[in-house]
């Protein structure tokens, strides 16, 4: 737009009166409309890493800090994922655990149940020898004392259950063909009576040398590498196998996914509708319980 001289004239005289009454309208007018000059000590390359403050001068002369131009700098896993992102990994993360917890709990209870209830709560017996007895041996002290002698038993399951009945037995001898069963306070080494299908077995017992190192007595020795069975061995061998089972790791992985997709925020939300008008009777019956149970 092209003004004339005499209105030039006027409208500068117009804004001296104006700057004369209103030192501060002045002040921001001219910095309304002047382009502010760059900061030389700045580097442009910085303004990405950092936070840019706008001012605007108010007409009362004051600077005031309106808003912050850029976002604060923001975490690699913020930047990586999202909020629903790290909640699910959360919740598959603690299942996951929960499924090898649950797991080994489970194994501890169901063994527990066997040395209780099962197989393992039975006596274990060793076979001395499957075709001899201890009637005559050839130990260096002699034979061991015969603390009980029954004929005409059903089986060899029954003489052992009467040794285990018996205070002080630990070995047996049957033999088969006569249904005749010796009952000795201890296991002879060297078994030689080789009459009527004879066998002799005895009660498996614990014993360790020296060196700590725990065996099972087998024929007045006690044989090391052999332990019985307790709740803390079989776990200190089916444990690991568990942890290196892929079959075991698939099922666990499987639940643990399943368990963050049903309670993931995307698959509540969708399930809402459907889920809400169902749980309604519930909700109201806990509520009545919740106020007294009063009509």
């Amino acid at each position: 737009m092209v003004l004339l001289e005499g209105e030039m004239e006027r409208l500068t005289s117009q804004d001296v009166e104006v700057g004369a009454e209103h030192p501060h309208a002045a002040e921001a007018i001219s910095s309304f409309f002047s382009v502010p000059e760059p900061d030389a000590e700045r580097t442009p390359g910085l303004l990405e890493d950092e936070s840019e403050v706008a001012y605007h001068r108010l007409p009362g002369g004051t600077p005031a800090e309106e808003r912050t131009c850029q976002p604060a700098r923001r975490s690699i896993a913020q930047r990586l994922f999202k909020p629903d992102h790290v909640t699910c990994l959360g919740l598959c993360c603690a299942r996951l655990s929960c499924s090898w917890c649950a797991k080994l709990a489970i194994l501890l209870l169901l063994l527990q149940g066997f040395f209780m209830w099962g197989s393992l709560s039975r006596t274990i017996w060793i076979p001395i020898s499957m075709d001899k007895s201890c009637q005559l041996c050839k130990d260096p002290g002699g034979c061991p004392t015969v603390l009980h002698t029954r004929h005409v038993l059903p089986s060899i399951a029954d003489c052992k259950s009467l040794c285990e009945k018996t205070t002080g037995c630990q070995a047996v001898d049957w033999f088969s063909r006569t249904h005749w069963c010796n009952l000795y306070e201890q296991a002879c080494q060297f078994p030689i009576d080789d009459r009527d299908n004879a066998t002799s077995y005895q009660i498996a017992v614990g014993c360790s040398v020296s060196n700590g190192t725990s065996g099972v007595l087998v024929a007045g020795h006690c044989r090391l590498g052999i332990e019985l069975p307790s709740i803390w061995s079989i776990a200190r061998t089916e444990v690991p196998l568990m942890l290196g089972s892929p079959w075991s790791w698939s099922c666990s992985l499987a639940i643990a996914l399943f368990y963050t997709y049903l309670m993931s925020p995307w698959f509540r939300l969708k399930v809402k509708p459907a889920v809400v008008p169902l749980t309604a009777p519930v909700r109201c019956l806990f509520r009545w319980f919740q106020s007294g149970g009063a009509w």
